[in-house]
């Protein structure tokens, strides 16, 4: 898991979390990322003060990605974001279609 923090011109922002999915790109939610903003990725310590930081050099939101629609429903959140360097963590498991997953009905 890591850390996001972003800020705009204007000094408003937020934190999200993203996914480490290989050692330079991230899984995250567009509505964390899709302003112009200052994202600041930082990793690698309990203490977020202590992590490291990572500076983003590509950030790809979802084409269809759009943060309020008549339902409330946030439609495509998903963004990528390629940092550099590289980071030295281990990444999520992505599960293959060819896998099972079993079945998940019970949690419904």
């Amino acid at each position: 898991m890591v850390y996001i923090e972003y800020t705009d011109n204007d000094g408003n922002g937020g934190t999200c979390g993203a996914s480490v999915i290989s050692s330079n790109v991230l899984l995250t939610a567009a509505h964390c990322v899709f302003l112009n903003a200052t994202i600041e990725v930082i990793l690698g310590h309990v203490k977020i003060k202590d992590g490291a930081k990572h500076p983003i050099k590509k950030k790809l939101v979802h084409p269809e990605f759009f943060m309020y629609n008549r339902t409330k429903h946030l439609n495509n959140d998903i963004a990528l974001l390629y940092v550099s360097p590289k980071m030295n963590i281990t990444p999520i498991s992505i599960i293959k279609p060819s896998q099972q997953v079993g079945h998940l009905e019970h949690l419904y």
